[in-house]
């Protein structure tokens, strides 16, 4: 037997004054009475005493030292070997994944797993330590190793599944890290419990303890750590969207283009329908028809100048037979899907040319162009303005984004060496975005400017066969500019097909626009905030806060460059909001240091929108084996001489004081 607390031991010493006060004996007080008759007759009819009489003092004085001795040996908290020797180590994982919410098991499976779970913490002992862990996309400590089963049945009640897949693997290895080497060299009390929807993995070679699948092997080594699984599940059928993206369209300038797939994770075919809505604007229905186990993809190409929320749905599930399948799809985290459509952003443009209609046709053509016209110099340039410059070349240039066509006189940034009489492009850069769904090896370019670059930024992007430049990207005044030396009266460029596509692909390389990607992000992923957005200075920070609002309307504050993880699907919003000065009384001020929603959509900045999806077809497919039995533990109900020692001696005391007590009351009786 050890002791918790040795040091308890000097509060024996109490004995010594409880002894003191039963040998001392008390002074009796002298009273003068007028006659000792009959005080004598009183002496004279007591009886003699008896044997109890004689010893009820000492026995008193005995039952004090008892409790005195069990109230130091409680307190010192002694240890009896064989407890300790029986001490278990214990590590609950509770799979936290999007498909422990399918209610095929009455609520759903979580909750069926958390009873569970109470159920084995109703036979923690004393001696034993046991953790909870969180198995969802990366595994999560909810609650490290103790024997306090209120502080453990509180952290179950608040677990939550989240919408993200499942990291079994890398959480059982975590729990067994909690679990270390059992400090008397058995391992019989190491025990991890799995709580999942996923069949158990198929038994390996049980000789490699990192290996959680050989747990159950009748050959365990000694060293091994248990590790049981109680699956919660049935063959429930389930259709849910598994991928949905959406970029705009590298040829159309309104144009964008949907990926979305759907995923029949059933046994039987199914029908149902797809909308796909536009802020709330029906875009397309599609009714779809699944076989068993199908995946249905698509790229959908749509056109569309403004942007916002894409939202994905299935609806109406019916089997061949027309019979409503609603009812079976037990899963609704998947049968939804955002995406965001980034915003067109309407360009303006200032020709200033001789005269060309061609030149001014196609660009009035592009729906994301403003242009205006001017055949002289303007007095002054019009800022956020993409400048085309035809033939006649100002000095200085403008400091705008130039598109410099034809030049007739030498700038600052090249120079006009003479002619080059009829050149054969020869070399396209293929990687520039200039030159998407562009070819000029079959355009006839007579006279064409011979160019001499002045920078070193300058990049040629299309070259003759002498290397000569005929198209080439600069930068001019930390601003972009394309020089172009065809002569488009005298060339076959204007006539072309071509040449459209590259002037949509010059204004989409201004503006930054070209084939823009929002990708959704994966439930419990983590994305970067964008490039776009400027953190407060050092100066205002305490005056301007970052504030991610989720899609159930939590609002937390966002630190850093990585948002995330994000573990509830849903459009997620970046909010950027300057709180009201120190001591203002206002809603949402700095005094309650969290805005409300209302607040934050009020008077705060919206920066970014994120979409997270489910995006996982293990998570969509539900099947899996019924229900099994609860995991057999060894002694899982805790029995009466499994408590501490300082427990009993608690309950002596307290039976020790009702004797001591009756001892006393009779004394004074008698």
């Amino acid at each position: 037997m050890t002791l918790g607390t040795p040091l308890a031991l000097l509060l024996s010493l109490i004995a010594i004054p409880i002894v003191i006060f039963y040998i001392l004996k008390v002074r009796l007080r002298r009273v003068t009475v007028s006659t000792n008759l009959f005080w004598n007759q009183i002496f004279e009819e007591k009886p003699p005493k008896s044997l109890w009489q004689n010893l009820r003092y000492w026995l008193s004085l005995l039952a004090q030292l008892l409790i005195l001795a069990c109230l130091v040996l409680a307190i010192a908290d002694p240890i009896l070997s064989w407890q300790a020797k029986g001490a278990r180590r214990i590590v609950l994982v509770m799979d936290t994944s999007a498909s422990m919410q399918a209610d095929d098991i009455d609520p759903t499976r979580f909750e069926a797993a958390k009873r569970a779970a109470e159920r084995i913490l109703d036979g923690v002992r004393e001696q034993d330590q046991v953790a909870l862990l969180a198995a969802g996309k990366s595994p999560e400590v909810v609650l490290g190793m103790g024997n306090h089963v209120p502080s453990l049945r509180r952290a179950l009640f608040d677990l939550k599944p989240v919408d993200t897949p499942a990291n079994l693997e890398a959480a059982i290895a975590l729990a067994k890290q909690l679990i270390g080497d059992s400090p008397n060299g058995d391992s019989s009390n190491r025990q991890v419990v799995v709580f999942t929807d996923q069949p158990q993995p198929p038994i390996q070679n049980p000789s490699n303890d990192s290996q959680p699948q050989g747990s159950r092997a009748t050959a365990t080594p000694p060293a091994s750590i248990d590790v049981r699984y109680q699956v919660f599940g049935s063959n429930a059928s389930n259709v849910g969207i598994t991928q949905f993206q959406t970029r705009r369209s590298l040829v159309d300038a309104i144009g964008y283009e949907i990926l979305v797939e759907v995923h029949n994770a059933s046994d039987e075919p199914i029908q149902c329908r797809l909308e796909i809505e536009l802020e709330q604007r029906p875009v397309d229905i599609l009714p779809l028809k699944l076989a068993a186990n199908e995946t249905w993809s698509r790229v959908l190409e749509k056109t569309s100048l403004e942007g916002g929320v894409l939202k994905a749905s299935l609806s109406q599930f019916e089997s061949d037979a027309g019979e409503d399948r609603s009812s079976s799809n037990k899963l609704v985290v998947d049968d939804v899907a955002w995406a965001i459509l980034p915003a067109r952003v309407i360009q303006p443009v200032m020709i200033v040319s001789p005269g060309n209609l061609f030149l001014q046709k196609v660009f009035e053509a592009n729906p994301l162009v403003r242009v205006t016209v001017a055949k002289q110099m303007p007095s002054s340039w019009p800022e956020n303005t993409v400048i085309v410059l035809h033939k006649q070349m100002p000095e200085p240039l403008p400091p705008n984004p130039l598109f410099i066509i034809d030049p007739d006189t030498s700038t600052s940034l090249f120079q006009v060496d003479g002619m080059i009489d009829n050149p054969l492009v020869t070399e396209q850069d293929k990687e520039s975005p200039l030159m998407t769904h562009v070819r000029l090896d079959n355009v006839l370019l007579p006279n064409t400017k011979k160019l001499i670059f002045l920078t070193d930024t300058a990049k040629s992007v299309a070259s003759s066969v002498n290397n000569e430049p005929i198209f080439a990207s600069l930068m001019h005044e930390d601003k972009k500019a394309i020089v172009l030396g065809a002569n488009l009266e005298q060339s076959d460029l204007a006539f072309r097909t071509v040449f459209p596509i590259l002037a949509s692909n010059a204004i989409a390389w201004f503006s930054g626009q070209s084939g823009e990607l929002s990708l959704s992000i994966s439930g419990g992923e983590k994305t970067t905030l964008g490039s776009s957005i400027a953190l407060a200075s050092s100066s205002d920070k305490d005056r301007e806060d970052l504030w991610l609002v989720s899609p159930s309307l939590q609002v937390r504050r966002q630190s850093g460059r990585t948002v995330g993880p994000l573990k509830e699907t849903g459009v997620w919003e970046l909010v950027q909001w300057e709180a009201a000065p120190e001591g203002e009384s206002s809603t949402g001020s700095r005094s309650s240091n969290r805005p409300s929603v209302e607040t934050l959509r009020t008077s705060g900045k919206l920066l970014e929108r994120y979409t997270v999806n489910l995006e996982s077809s293990s998570e969509t497919d539900l099947r899996s084996p019924e229900v099994t039995e609860k995991a057999s533990l060894d002694s899982t109900i805790a029995s009466w001489f499994s408590y501490p020692p300082w427990y009993y001696l608690a309950i002596l005391v307290g039976l020790l004081l009702v004797l001591e007590w009756g001892m006393y009351q009779r004394r004074v009786l008698a």
